[in-house]
C-alpha cells in the first residue's frame, strides 16, 4: 500500500471539511455536525461537556483541537466605555503627577472655577442614572419600536 504524507492527509482532510454544506450533519452517526454561526463554520460535538458549555472544533484551524466556549462568555460585556476611554485611574493619575498634581480632581480643582461647575449630580429626569452599553441598546431598540413608521 502506497504511504501518505502527514501533510496529504491533512489537506485531504480539510478538504473533505471544506467541501462539506455548512449546516448540514455530517452523517447520522458521526459525533460531529456542521454548524454556521455568524459567518464562522465549525464542527460542534453533540452532546456537552459541562452544563452550558459545548465543544467547538475549528476546522479550518488546528483542526483536532478542542475549545470550550462558556455562556457566560457570550454575555455582554459593557466594555465601551473601556474601549473607548481607555486611560485607566492609574493612567490618569500619572497624567495628574506629570504636570504637577496627585490626582486628576486636584487638577480639576485647580483650572475649573468653582463658580461654574455643578456642587451636586445634574438631575437628567429618567436619564440621570448612568446605563450601561447593553442597557442603553435595549432602551434605545424599545424607544424606537415605540415610534410609528419605524
Amino acid at each position: 500500500a502506497m504511504s501518505i504524507s502527514r501533510s496529504s492527509r491533512a489537506a485531504q482532510g480539510l478538504f473533505r471539511r471544506l467541501a462539506v454544506t455548512p449546516g448540514a450533519a455530517l452523517r447520522n452517526t458521526a459525533p460531529a455536525s456542521w454548524t454556521q454561526v455568524a459567518g464562522v463554520t465549525s464542527v460542534a460535538y453533540r452532546g456537552a461537556v459541562a452544563p452550558g458549555v459545548r465543544a467547538c472544533v475549528n476546522p479550518g484551524f488546528a483542526a483536532g483541537a478542542v475549545r470550550t466556549i462558556s455562556v457566560e462568555a457570550l454575555k455582554p460585556l459593557d466594555s465601551f466605555e473601556r474601549r473607548h476611554n481607555s486611560a485607566t485611574k492609574a493612567d490618569e493619575t500619572a497624567m495628574a503627577q506629570l504636570v504637577g498634581f496627585d490626582t486628576m480632581d486636584a487638577l480639576v480643582d485647580a483650572t475649573v472655577p468653582t463658580d461654574i461647575r455643578l456642587a451636586a449630580e445634574m438631575d437628567m429626569g429618567q436619564w440621570t442614572k448612568p446605563l450601561s452599553e447593553s442597557e442603553f441598546l435595549v432602551t434605545m431598540k424599545t424607544m424606537a419600536a415605540k415610534k410609528p413608521g419605524v
